[in-house]
């Protein structure tokens, strides 16, 4: 995680944005009041942690992840033939 100031933000943000745009880097931005810092991330990164919070928010889907992990953990699978879509 990289660490700036809100100036040296303003100063680059063309660089700044060009340098998160394709990396997995969370920048935090800082202010005279630390209540006023913010976060910015690329908009993959984003909508991949707001679905894992939606995933991990849902009891039913979660004990579905949890019973898959325990069928492969114990080897227990299922085989499934492919359908073709036209």
């Amino acid at each position: 995680m990289e660490i700036m100031t809100y100036s040296h933000f303003r100063a680059n943000l063309k660089q700044v944005i060009k340098s998160l745009k394709d990396s997995a880097d969370v920048l935090t931005v800082t202010n005279k009041d630390s209540h006023d810092d913010f976060v910015v991330l690329n908009r993959r990164d984003y909508e991949a942690m707001v679905e894992t919070e939606y995933i991990q928010s849902q009891p039913e889907l979660m004990e579905k992840i949890r019973d898959g992990r325990r069928a492969i953990r114990d080897h227990n699978l299922v085989e499934h033939d492919t359908v073709e879509r036209g």
